[in-house]
Order: C-alpha cells, then structure tokens, then sequence
C-alpha cells in the first residue's frame, strides 16, 4: 500500500494545524484563564506547519523531534528568506522585525517542551519565591518563565500556511 501523496499529506497536516489554531480561538474566547493551553496549542500548529514545509523540501526525511532551529536551518535559504518577508507581512501591527528569530525558535520550542508542563517549573520553589517572582517581574518575555512572542508566531505561521497552500496550488497544476 503506497499510502497518501505528498500534497494529500500536506493537505492533512494542514488541516491538522487549522484544527490547533481553532481550538486555540476559542480558549481565547473564554473569560476565564485557560493557563498555557492556549499559546501552546499554537505553537503546535506551529510545529505541524514547520515540519511540513520540511517534509516538502526533502521529502524522504521525517522530522521527529522539537528542534525548531535545526528544522528552520534545514530549509533552503530562498524558503526561509521568502517565509521570513511573508512573515513581516503577515504579522499583526506592531510586530517587531524577525531579526532575532532564533531566539523566538528556541523560546516557542522551550514553551513547548516546557511550558505544557509548566507546573514542574514551580515545583521547585517554594511559595514564598512563587510569590516573589511573580510580584517583582517587570512584564517583559525576556524575564519571564516562558515567553511566548504572540505576533511573531501568528505571523510565521500565516507565512508557513502560503508557503504550503502555494507548494498545493503548483502541484495541482
């Protein structure tokens, strides 16, 4: 049995990332704290696309593990310098440039690894330092336990899924 083509496993891993990114909609929706349920499930969605724009550049390689740099560095350099001008592009207002991306790779593979379990992180505290943290934090992503770069990620994924739908687009034709 062959199985699926490679545009009808983009398809589905397309799909499945949409799926991320609307579920992560709707934890946004509520009015109630939904703790890193929310930023996680797009960083999945994420991590789906990445890997995808992987699979099609070199598609007997299957990329297994959470190493965003490594697969972002894997990519051809005009995909990472188109994905990167899509991305600006894309990106919601006020979104800084993508001159430090690796630091934002590293953070968004961190909160993934991480962050899903972010009570481990506290459990080596005591409550006191809980406290302590949480009262002298001066709000920036740089000092926080995770930093989740919100617009960055919202606009590399947007890029992500044009690069995907256009390698569709030319594989139908």
């Amino acid at each position: 049995m062959p199985g699926l083509s490679l545009p009808d496993r983009v398809r589905l891993r397309i799909r499945t990332a949409e799926q991320y990114n609307d579920a992560a909609d709707i934890l946004g929706q509520k009015l109630t704290d939904t703790g890193p349920a929310q930023p996680i499930l797009r960083i999945l969605a994420f991590e789906v696309l990445l890997k995808t724009a992987a699979l099609v550049a070199k598609p007997t390689e299957r990329k297994k593990d959470h190493d965003y740099l490594t697969i972002w560095n894997s990519l051809s350099d005009n995909t990472r310098d188109d994905l990167l001008a899509s991305a600006i592009e894309q990106a919601p207002l006020d979104c800084p440039d993508f001159d430090d991306l690796p630091k934002f790779l590293t953070s968004w593979q961190r909160v993934f690894l991480q962050g899903r379990y972010e009570y481990e992180t506290n459990e080596a505290r005591s409550n006191e330092e809980i406290r302590s943290i949480t009262d002298n934090w001066d709000g920036s992503p740089e000092t926080a336990d995770f930093a989740y770069y919100p617009q960055e990620l919202e606009g590399l994924t947007r890029a992500l899924l044009r690069h995907l739908s256009t390698y569709l687009e030319q594989s139908a034709s």
